[in-house]
């Protein structure tokens, strides 16, 4: 098999202790090769090889970070040669199950070391991110880990009651964002809450302090620990699903994701559930929801049959002026979240195939949630803040049917909407049921 790739330089693959393929660099691009037997490791590279001729080379550039001052630091960090991703990627903890190797050998234990990461080290990497996104490594070598995105974050793997740094050997299990915008840790926490209130399966997260340092942590839904170790699981973006660039991750438009999703699954189920996704970014306003920010995860050894990932990177992203108030993804005619209409959906459910009632039903019900657990999911935040996020998403919910008044029978609370009174808004609230 390898020497079917004769020129240029290699780049092992591995997936949980079994080598699955090599990269290789070809004298126009990159090429790959799968083991026998191996399972798929993209929907963008299938078995039978009848793939993009840039999806090998766009596959590696996705796993890294977007900016080339970032991947310039990762270089200085990890001691690689260049900024290519054949060197970047060599022993790094990295998204989904895949580890790369320059050496014929699958990096093991003894190859690598376990340094803690004290309170004090992960409070002066916050630090540095929070001051300059693309500070996300230090000139150390204990850290080798590798985040796609343009958004300044790093990697921890808990062990115990500590934590460790990740490398090709050590998959992280947590991955810390800290705040790029004003709050933006507290939004985003505070929207991951409400995302799993209506019902998305969404991980945990939390906002931690080190040392005094504030972050936004979440527990990443690629890993899963077995015998008290963590073990990688295969995932990927939607860009790395079409074998695009990341340059591209605006262009993909919601009919595209959803042919994709089509295609990975005749059912529909794996489409509906997307469009599920996609009601609640645009009812909570996230004009960021690009195919970047919608992963899958195969469900079978072979990896011909494929699931959504949990939710991520979910939150109202024009609470802040200046950031714009575009969806990512416009669809059906609607470019603002205040413009989409149940219609909207049904339009586009019909166009990719799909159920335009059942879009239509979900898109409401959906909204519907959101409008309703807002105020609890944000119970924590500043008044002002939060005052600012629930005004948000009465504007972009604008156009969606009102929430009916829902009666919890077991404590006879009544859920009132949003409304005016004698000319000023009140916000949506809970009352007692009136007695008869």
């Amino acid at each position: 098999m390898r020497d079917s790739l004769k020129r240029g330089d290699r780049l092992n693959v591995w997936m949980n202790g079994r080598h699955v393929g090599v990269f290789a660099a070809l004298k126009n691009g990159v090429g790959f090769e799968y083991d026998p037997d191996a399972p798929r490791i993209s929907f963008s590279l299938p078995k039978d090889g009848s793939w993009r001729k840039d999806a090998p080379e766009n596959f590696l550039l996705n796993l890294l970070p977007e900016s080339g001052a970032a991947k310039y630091a990762m270089m200085q960090s990890i001691g690689a040669k260049s900024q290519e991703p054949f060197d970047l990627l060599d022993n790094v903890d990295s998204a989904g199950a895949l580890v790369f190797s320059r050496s014929d050998e699958q990096p093991s234990l003894s190859s690598a070391s376990v340094v803690e990461a004290t309170d004090s080290d992960i409070a002066a990497r916050i630090t540095a991110v929070r001051h300059s996104p693309d500070s996300w490594f230090f000139k150390d070598k204990d850290a080798r880990f590798s985040l796609a995105g343009a958004q300044g974050k790093f990697t921890l793997s808990r062990f115990d009651d500590g934590w460790v740094w990740p490398n090709g050997v050590i998959p992280s299990t947590h991955i810390l964002k800290p705040s790029s915008f004003h709050d933006s840790d507290d939004v985003e926490h505070a929207t991951m809450l409400l995302s799993k209130m209506v019902g998305i399966e969404t991980p945990e997260s939390d906002i931690q302090e080190f040392n005094g340092q504030q972050t936004y942590i979440v527990e990443r839904f690629d890993r899963r620990i077995e015998n008290g170790m963590p073990v990688r699981l295969p995932m990927e973006d939607m860009v790395q699903a079409l074998g695009l660039p990341s340059s591209e991750k605006y262009k993909v438009s919601a009919v595209d994701t959803l042919t994709t999703l089509r295609k990975m699954d005749s059912s529909g189920r794996l489409g509906e559930e997307w469009l599920r996704r996609l009601a609640f970014n645009v009812a909570v306003d996230n004009c960021d929801a690009h195919a970047r920010n919608y992963s899958v995860m195969p469900t079978s050894p072979d990896g011909e049959s494929w699931k959504l990932s949990p939710a991520y990177d979910v939150m109202t992203t024009t609470v802040w002026p200046g950031l714009t108030d575009k969806l990512a993804m416009p669809f059906s005619g609607a470019e603002h979240a205040s413009e989409v209409t149940p219609d909207h959906y049904a339009r586009l459910a019909d166009y990719c195939g799909f159920d335009p009632d059942v879009a239509r039903d979900e898109a409401i019900r959906i909204s519907d949630l959101v409008r309703l657990n807002a105020r609890t999911a944000y119970m924590d935040l500043e008044p002002e803040l939060r005052d600012k996020l629930l005004d948000k998403i009465r504007v972009a919910n604008s156009d969606m049917p009102s929430p009916q008044r829902f009666i919890l029978p077991d404590n006879g609370m009544v859920h009132v909407v949003s409304h005016d009174r004698d000319g000023h808004p009140v916000h949506d609230y809970w009352r007692r049921k009136p007695s008869r």
